[in-house]
This record gives structure tokens, sequence and C-alpha cells, in this order.
């Protein structure tokens, strides 16, 4: 708060010619959360923005946690389908509702945390990884394998089945003298009209003996 006065004299009384303020508006976050097919979401600011820019997803089943990408406000769920708002233009989108967002390819990828295994002090043997996937014509999807501290291998998978089959189970012998800790799985597709469904995978190694890192 600020006032303003004017003297000419040391015996004028004092008088008040001006009074303001001012104040700093902070853009008020709109996070907001609903239910989805058995499933909680929360729509929130992250990393300093002043919109929604992130997406997360509460699995009731497993208590895990997925963050996506997704810049969205005011959801609203009819049925099957989440009807939303877009924070930064005069947009209103329906999921699901085709394969492109906005008319251009959707940048989609899901990401595994950094397994442990039941010994983080040794080192491990991986043997064999298995990929479960939803069958998607004409789609398919980029599947990296990272192993700490030296590993980083890319593959694709065609979603493609020729048999009817609504799944494709892609199973991997990993090269001999695959060595490591820690493992993640990452798996991203980056193309126009290209769906994909992910639902599970799974990682065999053997313990090996205790090594020295500098």
């Amino acid at each position: 708060l600020r006032t303003t006065s004017n003297f000419t004299s040391s015996t004028e009384t004092f008088r008040l010619d001006e009074i303001s303020y001012s104040y700093n508006m902070i853009t008020g976050h709109l996070a907001q959360g609903f239910e989805y097919l058995g499933d909680i979401f929360f729509t929130v600011p992250s990393s300093g923005s002043t919109t929604n820019n992130r997406l997360t997803k509460l699995d009731l089943d497993s208590g895990g946690w997925t963050i996506f990408d997704i810049a969205m406000n005011a959801p609203l769920v009819s049925g099957n389908n989440v009807h939303f708002g877009s924070p930064t233009g005069g947009y209103i989108y329906t999921y699901p509702s085709g394969n492109t967002d906005a008319g251009a390819a959707i940048n989609s990828y899901w990401q595994s945390k950094d397994y442990m295994g039941d010994n983080v002090y040794v080192e491990r043997n991986f043997d064999k990884l298995s990929i479960f996937l939803g069958s998607d014509y004409a789609s398919d999807v980029d599947a990296t394998y990272n192993i700490e501290p030296s590993t980083s291998i890319t593959y694709n998978i065609a979603l493609t089945q020729t048999d009817g089959s609504k799944y494709i189970r892609n199973n991997r012998q990993l090269p001999m003298g695959t060595r490591g800790t820690l493992f993640n799985l990452k798996l991203s597709n980056n193309a126009t009209d290209k769906p994909w469904r992910f639902f599970g995978s799974n990682i065999e190694y053997s313990n090996d003996g205790w090594v020295v890192y500098p």
C-alpha cells in the first residue's frame, strides 16, 4: 500500500492527495480429477507450467502411476468418452476418436521404471524378453530395452496379425553375455494413424556374482 503527499511548508496541515495499491496476479492452477473406465486421472500443471500440461493416471489395481504429456482442461466423462478443452487454444477434443492429434502424428510412448531385481548389489545375466501387445493392422511399435551400465537396444515390432488373433506375443532371446544390474523398457511410436496397445512385459535373468565398480 502506497500514499503520496505534497508539502509546501513546515506548518502545512497534512493532506492525502493520492492512494493506490498494486498486486501480482498468479494464474490459478486448474488441476482436476476424474474417473474413467475404473482408473483415476488427474490433469495438473508440471515443471512450472501455468496451464495443465500433464495427465497422471492412478491404476487402482496395481497402485502404479502413469504420466502422459497431454494438456487438458475441464475433462468431462460421458459413457466411454472423455471430452476436454485445450489449455492453450480454442479446441475441444474427444477421446477416443481417431489416431491423430489435431492433424499431426502423436509422439506416444510408455516407459517403465528401473527394475532392480531381487538383489541390486550383484550383476545379472539377462536371457529372455517377452512383450504382450494388441494387434493393430498396419501399425508397429519400437521397443527399447536398457540394461545398466552399457546396453541399449531398439528394435521394431509389427502389430499386424495375419491369423486373426487380437494379440501380439513378441518373445526375444537376448544376446549371450547381456549383463548388468538395472533394467528398463520403453515402447514408442511417432507416426500418423498407427495406434498401439501394450498389456505387459517380462524379463528373465539369473543373478551373477558381486562386481567391483570404481
